[in-house]
């Protein structure tokens, strides 16, 4: 068997895997001020909220990360950076703790948020995951009280088995909480695919409503599978478990924010497949040469039928509804998805 990692090499192994993918998550914020200066209605303001308190709630744990590398490796506190890095009761600690739970309520709330949209805001796909996710933040208060209290009595050992009792019930919650949530969102989208009449499947707008759910289902599926590996590791005494865990925290930044720039690239990739593909004929500009009174003469001829048409599609909506016997599930779906894609 090969050497086991020692507690100081595997934080400052944690923290190097930490620092990098919170430089990820800059770049992908970055890229999500850019797409939302791009929308005309501007960026929606509880997005907004969120994908900034998830890049400062980063921030901080960075910062005291690397504050507790120096401490450790080049303070004056007296102890070994393997003894210092064991200390529980001490500031830097608490808040490193806090941002971690703070970062998966964050997490977790919005997914419960997204899933309650899908599902038509109905009451029960909200209070089950709801309660659930602020049990879960219960659990990582009653962590920081663990952490904070005289263990002289116990051994090292049975200290560190009672932390980590608590540190796994808050990691299994959240593994459930996400997979059920994702298994929720995976099933309502196809269960609203296949109430669409099939001759609306391959609508240009039902496509990109589904491919949005998707990418939403996509995120909730690598935060799962994280946070379910965290927790394995972490039963299995896995020095991996160490350095992991710090990883947790960038990850779901990187991720919610990485779903809304993917969403708004996906929608601009669709809105300007259907601009070239319905673009009207008479559009297209002629050459100098050819006398200008044929140009306005095909433009007249369009405004003629279009006004022609306009009177005769609302009958023929109601004869396609009637045919096809749109019901009030696909209907609420779409307008559903409808609102996840104003949400990005």
């Amino acid at each position: 068997m090969g050497r086991r990692i020692p507690r100081d090499e595997a934080y400052v192994i944690a923290f190097w895997l930490a620092s990098l993918l919170f430089g990820a998550h800059i770049v992908v914020y970055i890229l999500y001020l850019w797409v939302c200066r791009q929308r005309p209605s501007g960026a929606p303001l509880l997005m907004s909220i969120t994908a900034a308190a998830m890049l400062f709630v980063g921030a901080i744990q960075n910062f005291v990360g690397l504050q507790r590398v120096l401490e450790a490796f080049w303070g004056d506190s007296g102890l070994t950076p393997a003894q210092y890095l064991n200390l529980t009761n001490i500031t830097s600690n608490y808040v490193e703790s806090v941002t971690w739970i703070t970062q998966v309520f964050l997490g977790d709330s919005f997914l419960t948020y997204r899933c309650w949209v899908l599902y038509g805001k109905r009451w029960w796909a909200l209070v089950p995951p709801a309660v659930l996710v602020l049990a879960d933040f219960a659990i990582g208060m009653v962590l920081q009280w663990e952490y904070g209290r005289d263990h002289s009595g116990e051994t090292n050992a049975e200290a560190a088995a009672e932390l980590l009792r608590w540190e796994g019930s808050m990691l299994g919650l959240t593994v459930i909480v996400n997979l059920g949530l994702t298994i929720a969102i995976a099933a309502r989208i196809i269960y609203q695919h296949r109430q669409t009449p099939p001759t609306l499947r391959h609508n240009m707008t039902e496509s990109r409503h589904v491919r949005i759910m998707w990418i939403i289902v996509e995120s909730g599926v690598i935060i799962a599978i994280t946070q379910l590996l965290v927790l394995v590791l972490g039963a299995l005494d896995n020095p991996g478990y160490q350095i992991l865990v710090h990883a947790v925290c960038p990850m779901i930044g990187i991720v919610f924010t990485g779903v809304i720039v993917r969403v708004q690239l996906s929608t601009y990739s669709s809105q300007f497949t259907s601009d070239i593909s319905s673009a009207p004929l008479d559009t297209i500009v002629l050459h100098s040469s050819v006398n200008t009174r044929l140009h306005e003469s095909l433009a007249q001829q369009h405004i003629s039928f279009d006004a022609k048409t306009m009177g005769q599609e609302s009958d023929t909506v109601d004869v396609f509804k009637r045919r096809h016997g749109g019901g009030s599930d696909s209907v609420a779906g779409s307008s559903e998805a409808m609102e996840l894609t104003a949400l990005k």
